[in-house]
């Protein structure tokens, strides 16, 4: 690992053969770059490049939300679910945009949070890079003094245009305009072929989809000099949980920005003082025909 500028960000880069890794953990922890054989998989806003916000100078997080309003930055980060229960609708500050303590586990990267202020919550994220294979491990604690309920929420924004499969069972996935009035109906194919759903995400029409995968693996493939990349995500996952949004994964294709949203979930529970929640993936990336 070594210190490197990650647009625009103080950051660090894993390397590994033909991947590069870029973690900013001065906003949010995140994954802000994934590069292969040169290309960049991951959108990010170049609107917000090098833009950090110390939050912690703000006692009133209602203004400052007021003020900033909903930041995409971009990359991968952990959310916490559920988005109902985000104050004004916009991801808690101090977790989303603040600034996490980076220190090193032999060549893994830990990025801490603070504890934050609106949930009480404390993440962590885990970086390593192993035989070119990323794996990420995130922790979601409960600092308070009492049980509350949340989910560990992880989001990839994906550059565009993409699709992704998904191993499923059949009629495990749905639409979320039933559930979400601001979206519409998803206008693409929810049926699986040889077990699999493919969502393609190609152009700004804005649709969001969940459901349960029968199995902790899906891929996500972009175009590539004429060819495609394909990214394997493998993720722990238990079948017979509960799920914030009623989701193991779901897919958010952005009407106002070139990107499209991979998001994995962790159990839905309560974990008294002290307790986490986590989830893992490995992340495999290679060339194809």
């Amino acid at each position: 690992m070594k210190p490197k500028q990650i647009y625009g960000w103080d950051g660090f880069e894993l390397t590994s053969g033909d991947l590069q890794v870029g973690l900013t953990p001065s906003i949010g922890g995140r994954i802000m770059s994934l590069i292969y054989q040169g290309q960049e998989l991951l959108f990010v806003d170049n609107n917000l490049n090098n833009k950090t916000l110390d939050v912690h100078r703000w006692s009133d997080l209602v203004a400052a939300k007021k003020a900033m309003g909903f930041c995409f930055w971009g990359g991968d980060k952990t959310w916490v679910a559920p988005q109902e229960k985000w104050l004004l609708g916009i991801p808690p500050l101090d977790l989303d945009a603040g600034s996490y303590q980076i220190t090193w586990d032999g060549n893994e990267a830990v990025m801490t949070s603070a504890v934050c202020r609106e949930t009480g919550l404390q993440i962590i994220r885990r970086v390593s890079l192993k035989q070119g294979k990323v794996n990420l491990v995130e922790e979601l604690y409960n600092r308070t003094s009492k049980p509350i309920q949340w989910g560990l929420w992880n989001v990839t924004q994906v550059k565009r245009p993409c699709y992704f499969e998904i191993l499923s069972h059949s009629g495990g996935f749905r639409s979320y305009h039933h559930e979400d009035s601001t979206l519409p109906v998803f206008k693409g194919d929810l049926s699986l072929k040889q077990g699999k759903l493919m969502v393609e995400c190609v152009d700004n029409h804005l649709f969001k989809v969940g459901g349960l995968p029968s199995l902790g693996e899906l891929s996500i493939y972009l175009p590539f000099e004429g060819k495609k990349i394909c990214w394997k995500k493998s993720f722990s996952y238990e079948p017979q949980v509960s799920y914030a949004h009623h989701s193991a994964v779901e897919v958010f294709n952005s009407p106002s920005h070139a990107y499209a949203e991979i998001e994995l979930h962790a159990p839905f529970k309560i974990l008294v003082p002290g307790e986490s929640s986590h989830l893992e993936q490995i992340w495999e990336i290679r060339r194809i025909s």
